[in-house]
């Protein structure tokens, strides 16, 4: 009988869910998918049998599998490279043993069968002949790859509370000491650690992958001279990812430094092209355009009436364009930082359809929180205001604070603000998954401390329309100054009666920013949805799920 123990790490920052792979045998990875045996050393890594390893990808090429690894193996210089398909086991062949448990051949309680239709079973991880289904009935079917000890069968059931499907423990690559908190381990009295071998450790529950330095553990059995099975296991000693750190918060510079708002976006005004759909900036002096964030000059055009006009993607997908330019600075296709002068404004009467020199600025993406996108539109005009230009600001700021309010757009902007259809925001079909072992790092729990509402509505029977708002108590506007408690993600999840669970929307750089989502255009949810989810995440690394009324 062979144990297979892993786990897969999905961490909740947006990162594509890791596969896990099993040897089953002594193998090799390489670099290409010739014979190893006429491969150089250098183009090679042996691999024993039972080692376990998490990946960024994953595709079949022949008879072998293309893997990009998340770490080096021993003796490893590279991360993608090819493993022989027979020698190794995907996660979607494997059920994990969380704790003493029956493996019998029917879907009934194992004190009613007799000793030749069922055998016991410890915790770990068991390789399957075929992809392992969805429990039914609060059991799991499976086709075990190769006879359990004292077991003269393979096709069998376990209950699914002792069972997860998939793969559930960890791998430690070096020897290292398990302990009770997350500190040096000589910091520690000998009771509150213990030695941790090169091994792999069955879990009882879900890891917690929220700490900097270390990961939080339930181990499924007891390890050897250890009188505690929670615990704490420094990261850089085994074979899972390095834990998530969030990256810097992006600079957003204001695009006219030094301006003051004028005409102020959607208002309603009688000189042909009301309701104003930008927001019109202006200062005394030279004007300079400058890019509000990274990203690149996507293009520039001219208008006899408008002057030049530029758009700018920045690295998270948003649209930024520029109106009334005079003298570009920056060719298309060009990398821009933020800061960089993109172009000074034009002159009134040179061009400009206004009542003076000024820069027209909006932002071409929708879905923002607060979004009012339903088309509004004024007197006999014929455009609507569909792109609020620069959330959360209004033209009732003073140019003194423009500076200081500015640094509040600070946030990731997902491919949900897109409108892929006129009938849907985002087509279902084109709606994220979540993984179950992510959506299960997310424990059920109560916090009267953060308040979540959250309301649903049907609109012309085929879409839902869906306002929510989530804050920490007396933090309302979510600002995450030193030692001020603040939400840090969040994420609308849908659970459906088959158990799939997808995301309508998830946002996860919100410091400093309200959440509030007022969605009045058209928001398309699975029909089978029996139950919403809003997952949140503090920046203390607390993370919960609130369930919400459907």
């Amino acid at each position: 009988m062979k144990k297979l123990i892993t786990i897969g790490v999905s961490l909740f920052c947006g990162l594509v869910y890791s596969e896990d792979l099993l040897t089953n045998y002594d193998t090799y990875f390489k670099k290409t998918t010739e014979q190893s045996s006429d491969l150089p050393d250098s183009s090679k890594c042996q691999v024993p049998a039972n080692t376990l390893m998490s990946t960024k990808s994953i595709s079949s090429s022949g008879v072998h599998f293309k893997v990009t690894l998340q770490n080096n193996l021993s003796g490893c210089s590279f991360l993608t490279g090819y493993f022989y398909q027979p020698h190794v086991d995907r996660e979607q062949k494997l059920i994990t043993v969380t704790a003493n448990t029956v493996f019998k051949k029917h879907r009934i309680d194992s004190s009613q069968l007799p000793p030749e239709e069922k055998c016991s079973v410890t915790p770990g991880v068991y390789a399957a002949q075929d992809n392992v289904p969805t429990a039914e009935s609060s059991h799991y079917y499976v086709n075990l790859k190769e006879l359990l000890t004292n077991c003269g069968f393979s096709q069998g059931y376990f209950w699914e509370g002792h069972t997860q499907k998939g793969s559930m423990a960890i791998q430690i690559t070096q020897n290292s000491v398990f302990k009770t908190e997350p500190k040096q381990s000589s910091e520690l009295p000998s009771s509150e650690k213990c030695s941790l071998p090169i091994g792999v450790y069955a879990l009882g529950a879900d890891a917690s992958t929220s700490g900097e330095t270390h990961y939080e553990v339930t181990l499924a059995t007891d390890l050897e001279g250890c009188d505690f099975k929670s615990g704490f296991v420094y990261y850089d000693h085994t074979a899972w990812k390095k834990p998530y750190v969030e990256p810097a918060e992006p600079a957003w510079a204001f695009p006219l430094p030094s301006g003051y708002y004028t005409s102020g976006w959607c208002v309603c005004r009688n000189i042909g092209t009301s309701p104003h759909i930008g927001q019109d900036i202006s200062r005394s002096g030279t004007k300079k355009a400058v890019a509000v964030q990274e990203g690149r000059m996507k293009s520039t055009t001219y208008s006899s009436t408008c002057g030049y006009i530029s758009y700018v993607e920045d690295d998270f997908g948003t649209l930024w364009r520029y109106v009334h330019l005079n003298q570009p600075q920056v060719s298309s296709g060009s990398r821009v930082s933020s800061g960089q002068l993109l172009a000074y404004i034009s002159q009134y009467p040179r061009s400009g359809c206004g009542s003076g020199p000024h820069l027209h600025f909006e932002r071409r993406s929708a879905g923002y929180f607060n979004d009012r996108a339903t088309g509004k539109s004024c007197q006999n005009g014929y455009r609507s205001c569909y792109y609020d230009p620069i959330k959360p600001w209004r033209s009732n700021f003073s140019s003194k604070n423009i500076e200081r309010e500015s640094k509040l757009v600070k946030t990731n902007w997902s491919k949900l603000d897109t409108l892929h259809s006129a009938e849907c925001k985002i087509p279902v079909e084109k709606l994220n998954r979540v993984s179950r072992k992510r959506f299960n790092q997310f424990k059920s729990e109560q916090d009267d401390a953060v308040v979540v509402d959250f309301s649903l509505h049907r609109r012309l029977n085929k879409a839902d329309v869906f306002d929510s708002k989530a804050y920490v108590v007396n933090n309302d506007s979510n600002q995450c100054a030193k030692d001020q408690r603040c939400l840090i993600q969040w994420q609308l999840v849908a659970e459906a009666a088959d158990g799939k669970l997808t995301s309508i929307f998830f946002h996860n750089r919100v410091r400093n920013i309200p959440l509030v989502r007022e969605v009045e255009e058209q928001q398309c949810v699975p029909d089978n949805a029996i139950q919403y989810w809003m997952l949140l995440k503090d920046n203390r690394g607390k993370q919960w799920k609130v369930a919400l009324n459907n």
